[in-house]
């Protein structure tokens, strides 16, 4: 059997602001028992990809790319230990970013600290293709699921600012997201493509408050002079309007790389960050301990989730990380009741 390879590798910059980069392998057949470079034995998959990029000075950038993607080591029905393959699927796309930016400039004015970002998706429809295992075992069939593209504008809109007065210690972050979602085509209840323009606006608004409380104990041991504590607590409360279009039983947004209709949900997620440093007599700090806790409450359903916890244990000579570890508990027993701490019921374990 004869075997056709080509590889072309590219990469040139035009100036410093614009760059191209082509990469692309091909092969006529794959016949692993005439190859005799184990790199190329080893190499299952083919990739080629194609992008363009350009930058300007204010940060913003732009980027073209395009990808196919093809696997070449499909196993025979006896060693189809998957349920499904990805074999082959391909898709181009555009991305603009323009990076947060004060919108009034700079000054002393709390609307001051307002930034504004913005970005472009385009991505072209993409077609997955599978090979699928029947549910006898008995033969492989092929499948394919269709990604339909289309258009996204996204507009962040934040502040970075304190609470006046004797709050100053407290940091307060709203932010504002809009998304302007567009679809040239969408798949109907047919599972037909239909050649259709829609527009949806989705948008989101949160705020976030944070502050930072620092404690030092004093030790004067022989080679320790004091112990230091860094507590951050925090809690971010966020909220979006149902998007669902109960009256119409086309999500014209479905099968896109955007999502379909998103649901509404009204969270408040906190937690305490807390960090424990040393300070040596030679005026060195590092880090011992840090432990972080989280949760959240769910307006709609009424119920708190898990509780989250991470606790990393650290020290000399350079504070480098020793050991980890993270644990989830629940607030509710096995039938969905809340727990009575006041009866000495206390949260459950449910992964260590």
């Amino acid at each position: 059997n004869s075997e056709s390879i080509i590889y072309f590798k590219h990469s040139q910059s035009f100036d410093p602001t614009q760059k191209v980069i082509v990469d692309y392998e091909y092969k006529s057949d794959r016949n692993v028992e005439n190859e005799i470079d184990i790199q190329e034995i080893l190499n299952q998959n083919l990739v080629s990809n194609f992008s363009y990029s350009k930058s300007w000075q204010n940060g913003s950038s732009l980027i073209i790319g395009y990808n196919e993607f093809k696997k070449l080591d499909i196993p025979e029905i006896d060693d189809f230990n998957n349920q499904s393959i990805n074999y082959k699927h391909y898709s181009g796309g555009i991305t603009y970013n323009m990076p947060s930016k004060k919108i009034f400039g700079n000054g002393d004015k709390w609307y001051n600290d307002i930034y504004l970002s913005y970005n472009m998706i385009y991505k072209s429809n993409r077609k997955d293709y599978y090979k699928v295992l029947s549910n006898n075992q008995s033969s492989i069939a092929d499948s394919s699921y269709q990604t339909i593209g289309g258009l996204r504008n996204y507009i962040n809109i934040s502040i970075a600012t304190k609470m006046p007065g004797k709050l100053e210690w407290l940091n307060v972050n709203p932010n504002f997201n809009y998304y302007d979602d567009w679809v040239f085509e969408h798949i109907d209840s047919n599972q037909n493509i239909k050649n259709d323009f829609q527009r949806r606006s989705i948008w989101n608004v949160g705020i976030k408050f944070n502050t930072n409380l620092q404690g030092i104990f004093n030790i004067n041991s022989k080679n320790i002079q004091a112990l230091k504590h860094n507590i951050k607590p925090w809690t971010n409360i966020s909220y979006q309007s149902d998007f669902q279009d109960n009256e119409n039983d086309i999500d014209f947004f479905q099968n896109t790389f955007m999502g379909g209709n998103p649901n509404g949900y009204f969270y408040c997620n906190f937690g305490i960050e807390n960090d424990f440093q040393i300070k040596d007599k030679k005026q060195k700090i590092w880090d011992i301990v840090s432990w972080d806790i989280r949760s959240g409450y769910n307006w709609k359903n009424k119920r708190l989730s898990d509780i989250a916890s991470l606790i990393v244990l650290s020290g000399p000579p350079n504070g480098q990380e020793y050991l980890s570890f993270s644990m989830v508990h629940t607030l509710y027993d096995s039938s969905g009741n809340f727990l009575d701490i006041t009866k000495g019921q206390s949260p459950k374990l449910k992964s260590l």
